[in-house]
């Protein structure tokens, strides 16, 4: 009997919890475990705690979903600081997508902008990048396949530290992340803003949230609009603006926000 259970991205699991609980949701419904599709039962189990989601857009979601009776607050993801540390330095260099090999994630989409891109002497890079599972699943083999089969973008291991992620970050020419499945908040680009680094997002889910102007969001996943803006942002460079806002994230405000959401959790 603790004084507080922290359920992440699993609302029923408080089915059978005593101890008060907060509810962290990192994801949208369909990643929040088995019998999360039944609304009813997760409404019950959200009554029987605090709740709170990593991005506005998230939070509106679930409050729009399930209508919990105090609300949905926001729990503030932090960036870790040596993305902070690191300035960006990617005139000339390569369009990034950072994110893991999933479909979700827009890997298709990606590798036919790379294709283009290409076309006009432009290089891409991706990474191999297979977390949370330590063998391909059949899923990465497909899209490995079809990414050494489209040539359009070159495969990397992944950075085997935060601090070799934001060099990358550092290097790059356009951060981006077309997500094709809404995130729940989209960790990658607030890494890459942290940087410095342009970016380009679909702005779907909590990417809204966390693209900064003058950063851009082309939600339709249409070759030649991602190619007009990545190639807008390869001339342009970044703005400072997107890096003071990503300042919102930093560790020391992250975990006051923790502090904050434990002690309503909890009663005190």
């Amino acid at each position: 009997r603790p004084d507080l259970v922290v359920l992440n991205n699993r609302p029923l699991w408080a089915e059978s919890c005593p101890s008060p609980v907060l509810h962290v949701l990192h994801n949208y419904p369909d990643a929040w475990g088995t019998g999360s599709a039944s609304p009813g039962r997760v409404r019950a189990a959200l009554e029987r705690g605090l709740v709170a989601a990593v991005s506005p857009t998230l939070a509106r979601h679930v409050e729009a979903a399930y209508r919990p009776a105090r609300g949905v607050r926001e729990a503030r993801v932090g960036v870790e600081e040596c993305f902070f540390e690191v300035s960006w330095e990617g005139a000339g260099g390569p369009v990034l997508f950072p994110n893991r090999l999933l479909e979700k994630k827009g890997v298709r989409h990606f590798l036919a902008l790379a294709s283009e891109l290409s076309a006009a002497g432009i290089s891409s890079v991706l990474f191999r990048h297979l977390a949370p599972w330590r063998a391909p699943t059949e899923e990465h083999r497909r899209l490995i396949e079809l990414v050494e089969s489209a040539g359009g973008a070159k495969l990397e291991e992944p950075p085997r530290t935060r601090r070799e992620m934001a060099e990358w970050y550092a290097r790059a020419g356009v951060v981006v992340c077309p997500s094709a499945h809404p995130e729940g908040l989209g960790l990658v680009a607030l890494e890459a803003q942290a940087v410095g680094a342009p970016l380009v997002t679909s702005g779907r889910g909590g990417l809204a949230d966390v693209t900064f102007p003058p950063n851009v969001v082309v939600e339709e996943l249409e070759v030649g609009r991602w190619g007009r803006a990545v190639v807008a942002g390869l001339e342009e460079g970044p703005s400072p603006r997107p890096r003071e806002q990503a300042s919102r994230y930093r560790p020391e405000l992250a975990a006051r926000r923790w502090v904050e959401l434990v002690q309503e959790a909890a009663g005190l």
